[in-house]
């Protein structure tokens, strides 16, 4: 009987351990966009152990995500949940203003290992096009450049007299299991004070 908790205790600190120092690995290979359709989309999710070592992953294509969406079992699940966090965050606004600072302290330590952004930008008119190139050529830098540790971006304008956007990203964001938990667990007390 003694064997059987020494065991049991040992498997919970060892979880324990797994928890308090993975983190989430969010790999973006390929991720294409024309026109707000996804043509391309490749994603590895895993969980490593001290950042280096993945403990669990998963692999996510355009195939996987359609056989997940004709998933009956799923579909009744999905429906399950939005009804539940329809009912349990109609008020997440509220809840955002209210812990904006708590939850931004905690979001501010994902980091964003590597990003690179291909654009193509064009618009029916010449002059729009050529500033909302320009826009977006300035604000990638100032949004990701303190936030990524490499940097790559490409943004070409279209000069076709048509409404065309073109995005290709590729990108890896990790962040520690706890912030995550961190981030939860301010919003689940947020809706248990209501």
């Amino acid at each position: 009987m003694a064997i059987f908790f020494i065991i049991l205790l040992s498997i919970v600190i060892l979880l324990g351990l797994l928890l308090r120092f993975s983190s989430v690995k969010i790999n973006i290979e390929e991720l294409e966009i024309i026109n707000t359709k996804i043509e391309k989309f490749k994603v590895k999710i895993s969980l490593n152990f001290l950042n280096k070592i993945p403990w669990i992953q998963l692999n996510i294509d355009q195939k996987r995500l359609k056989k997940l969406k004709d998933n009956n079992k799923l579909k009744i699940i999905n429906k399950i949940l939005k009804t539940r966090l329809l009912k349990d965050y109609k008020n997440i606004g509220k809840i955002l203003t209210k812990n904006w600072k708590k939850i931004l302290g905690e979001t501010k330590k994902i980091r964003l290992e590597k990003l690179n952004l291909d654009a193509l930008i064009g618009t029916e008119s010449a002059d729009t096009t050529a500033l909302a190139t320009s826009a977006v050529s300035i604000s990638v830098p100032i949004i990701f450049g303190r936030k990524a540790e490499r940097l790559s971006y490409n943004i070409k304008p279209l000069y076709k007299d048509k409404n065309y956007i073109f995005l290709s990203i590729n990108c890896i964001i990790t962040i520690k299991l706890v912030h995550i938990i961190n981030i939860r667990e301010i919003v689940t007390k947020s809706i248990k004070v209501k």
